[in-house]
C-alpha cells in the first residue's frame, strides 16, 4: 500500500493543481490512477498530459459514486394479471376491472406500497414471476407444482376449478359427467390455461379447438363453432347470475378442483408472510368475502349443497333443476 501511495502521489498533486478536481478519490479512482502511473513510467508525463489525468480522476470518481440502495419493500409492487378472464380481470372502456385488480389495489394499500399492474397472457404469468419481471400474480396451480417451480402459493382466496359451458338446447346430451368426459364433440378451451391442460388430459376423444380468450370461446359456442367450452368456474357462475342469459348454460359439476391463490417467489419470504397475514385478517373480518361477492355474486357446485345466494329469482329454478349429482363411482 505504501509503494502504491508513493507511485500515485505525483498524479494526485497534478490532479490537485486543477481546481475542479478537488475532493476525495474513490477506490475505483485509485485503481485508474495506478494504471495511469504505470503508463506515465512507460511513455512519460508530458505525453499523457496533466489535464487528461485530472479529467480522468474526476470522471472516474463521479461515475463510481455509490447509488442509494432501494429496499425491495419500498419499491413499487409489480402485479401480473391476465386481462381476459372476467370476473377475475378484464378491461372495460380501457379501464382494468375485476376481482384480481381490486385485490391488488387493496393489498398494496395494506402493505403501504405503490403498485403497478402488468398485463400478460395467462400462460406467461408464471414465467414472468420466476424471471423477476413481476413480484406476484394469481394462479390456480397446485401448491406442490408451484413449490417445484420455486414459487409459493399463499392462503386460498377462492375455491374454483374448471367447468363446462354448453348451449342450453344441448343440456340433455350430458346427463352425467362421464358423458362429458367421453364426448367426441368439438370442445373449445383457452390456450395456455388449466382448462387447456384438462381438455388434453381428460377429454381424449374430443375434437380439441383452442381459442385465445374466454370471450372468443363463448362467441364460438353461440355461433356453433364449438359444442362445449371449458373454462374457469367463475365463467359459469357469471352466466348463471345473468338474468338475460338464456342461450348458454353451464354444467355445474366441476371437472377439476382448484384454489385461486396469490403467488410469490419462495425467496420473497417477507412479502409472502405479510400477504398471508393480511388475507387471514380479511377473512376473519369478512372483508375478503365482500370483495369476492362484488365480482362473483353466486357460486354453484353440484356434488355439494347447491348455493343460490345472490342468484336472481328467475335463475334459481334452473340451477336447482339441474341434473342430480352423478355417483362418485360414475364421475371418477
Amino acid at each position: 500500500m505504501m509503494v502504491a501511495a508513493r507511485l500515485l502521489e505525483p498524479a494526485r498533486r497534478s490532479a490537485g493543481a486543477v481546481p475542479w478536481c478537488a475532493g476525495p478519490v474513490s477506490p475505483a479512482g485509485l485503481r485508474v490512477l495506478a494504471r495511469y502511473a504505470l503508463c506515465r513510467s512507460l511513455v512519460g508525463w508530458r505525453t499523457l498530459g496533466r489535464r487528461a489525468a485530472a479529467c480522468l480522476l474526476v470522471t472516474t470518481a463521479a461515475w463510481t459514486e455509490p447509488a442509494l440502495a432501494v429496499s425491495p419493500l419500498d419499491a413499487a409492487l409489480l402485479v401480473g394479471i391476465s386481462a381476459d378472464r372476467p370476473p377475475f380481470a378484464f378491461s372495460r372502456n380501457g379501464v382494468l376491472r375485476g376481482l384480481e385488480v381490486d385485490l391488488a389495489h387493496e393489498l398494496a394499500d395494506a402493505l403501504k406500497r405503490d403498485h403497478r399492474l402488468r398485463q400478460l397472457p395467462e400462460g406467461r404469468l408464471i414465467d414472468a414471476l420466476r424471471g423477476g419481471r413481476i413480484d406476484l400474480t394469481f394462479s390456480e396451480l397446485p401448491p406442490a407444482e408451484l413449490q417445484a417451480l420455486g414459487l409459493h402459493g399463499g392462503v386460498p382466496v377462492l375455491a374454483t376449478g374448471q367447468m363446462a359451458v354448453i348451449r342450453s338446447e344441448d343440456f340433455g346430451r350430458f346427463p352425467r359427467l362421464l358423458d362429458l368426459k367421453l364426448t367426441s364433440a368439438r370442445v373449445g378451451y383457452v390456450r395456455g390455461t388449466l382448462g387447456a391442460r384438462l381438455v388434453h388430459e381428460k377429454l381424449v376423444n374430443a375434437e380439441r379447438i383452442p381459442v385465445s380468450s374466454a370471450e372468443e370461446g363463448l362467441a364460438a359456442l353461440r355461433a356453433g363453432g364449438i359444442e362445449v367450452f371449458i373454462h374457469d368456474a367463475a365463467t359459469a357462475w357469471l352466466l348463471a347470475a345473468d338474468p338475460q342469459e338464456d342461450e348458454l348454460s353451464a354444467i355445474f359439476r366441476p371437472l377439476s378442483q382448484a384454489q385461486l391463490r396469490l403467488v410469490t417467489r419462495s425467496e420473497d419470504q417477507s412479502l409472502r408472510l405479510e400477504i398471508d397475514r393480511i388475507l387471514d385478517a380479511w377473512r376473519r373480518l369478512g372483508r375478503l368475502q365482500r370483495l369476492l361477492h362484488r365480482w362473483i355474486p353466486v357460486q354453484i357446485r353440484l356434488g355439494e349443497r347447491i348455493r343460490t345466494q345472490g342468484l336472481p329469482p328467475e335463475r334459481r329454478s334452473s340451477a336447482q333443476a339441474a341434473p342430480s349429482p352423478a355417483s362418485r363411482r360414475g364421475t371418477t
